[in-house]
């Protein structure tokens, strides 16, 4: 997620900083910015479902335990 989050950055921040000229493009840009947050809350979920098989498949001494450190 947080690498997610930094390469978006550049992208995100100077639209994310903008507080609108008018009361419609306020409205507007909340909308987005509750959008964004509701990515970043399911890119959040998704990671620590995968991180929760990872640990999982560590403590089960699978075979591939080595790549599966290497990647959390």
């Amino acid at each position: 997620l947080c690498s997610w989050i930094g390469s978006s950055r550049a992208i995100l921040g100077p639209k994310y900083t903008d507080i609108g000229s008018s009361c419609s493009e306020a409205m507007q840009l909340l909308a987005e910015h509750e959008q964004f947050a509701k990515v970043c809350l399911n890119n959040e979920t998704v990671i620590r479902r995968t991180q929760n098989v990872g640990d999982r498949l560590i403590s089960s001494g699978h075979y591939a335990t080595g790549a599966i450190k290497s990647q959390m």
